[in-house]
C-alpha cells in the first residue's frame, strides 16, 4: 500500500534548505531579528504560516498512517473480544500512571516534537490494555511500537507472539518496535505494506 505524503511535508524531508528554514521558523524561542525592517515583517509572517502548515500536515499524516496500519488489527481483535478505545484524557492518565509520562500532546506542535502518535485500548473484561504507536524518528522512516499490559500494569508484550519484523528485545519500559528499515520515506510517498504485515503479526491479545 503506497501512501502519499502531504506536499509540504514531502518538501520538508527532501529539501535540506526548506528543512533548515522550517526548523528555524518553528523554533519559538528564536526572537525576531533585531535588525528586521517593518517592510520585511509580512514576509516573515507568511514564512511562519508555511512552516506551521508543514507541522499541521505532519500531524494529519501521523493520524492517517495510524489508521492505515492499525485499523485492520483493531477490526480483527474486535471480532474476538470487545475493544474499547480510551479517550484522549484517559490515554493521558494511563501513560502518567504506568510510566510517569507527561500527557501525550495531540496538537500539531506536540506531535511534531515527539514524532509519535498512539491510540490505547482496553481489551474487553480482561483488564488488559494495549498501546499501538506510530513513530517517525528523524523524519526518515516510519516504525511501529506496541506494548501489552495485564490487569495490574505488568508488561506482557511477549504474549503477542510477534514475528520477525519486530525487534527481539523490549526498549523503553516494555515497548517493542518494528525493525528499522521496513518503511523508509521516498520522495513523496511511503510504502506501508511491510508495516501492515508487521502489525498483523499480533496474533494473541485476549
Amino acid at each position: 500500500m503506497t501512501f502519499r505524503l502531504p506536499e509540504s511535508y514531502a518538501s520538508y524531508i527532501t529539501d535540506l534548505t526548506i528543512r533548515t528554514a522550517v526548523d528555524h521558523l518553528l523554533d519559538e524561542k528564536e526572537p525576531i531579528p533585531s535588525d528586521m525592517e517593518w517592510h520585511e515583517l509580512n514576509d516573515l509572517q507568511k514564512s511562519e504560516f508555511a512552516a506551521f502548515q508543514v507541522r499541521c500536515d505532519y500531524a494529519v499524516f501521523l493520524h492517517d498512517v495510524w489508521q492505515s496500519v492499525w485499523s485492520g488489527v483493531c477490526d480483527r481483535i474486535s471480532s474476538k473480544i470487545r475493544l474499547n478505545r480510551l479517550s484522549i484524557g484517559d490515554s493521558h492518565n494511563h501513560l502518567l500512571k504506568h510510566y510517569g509520562r507527561k500527557q501525550v500532546e495531540y496538537r500539531p506542535r506536540g506531535l511534531w516534537n515527539s514524532q509519535e502518535f498512539a491510540q490505547i485500548f482496553d481489551l474487553g473484561t480482561t483488564g488488559k490494555v494495549i498501546e499501538m504507536w506510530v513513530v517517525t524518528y528523524n523524519h526518515d522512516q516510519v516504525q511501529l511500537s506496541v506494548v501489552l499490559l495485564d490487569q495490574v500494569g505488568n508488561d506482557i508484550t511477549n504474549d503477542l507472539k510477534l514475528g520477525t519484523d519486530w525487534t527481539d528485545e523490549e526498549i523503553d519500559d516494555g515497548y517493542v518496535y518494528t525493525k528499522s528499515g521496513l518503511a523508509f520515506f521516498d520522495e513523496n510517498s511511503i510504502e506501508l505494506g511491510p508495516l501492515i504485515e508487521a502489525a498483523a503479526e499480533i496474533s494473541q491479545v485476549a
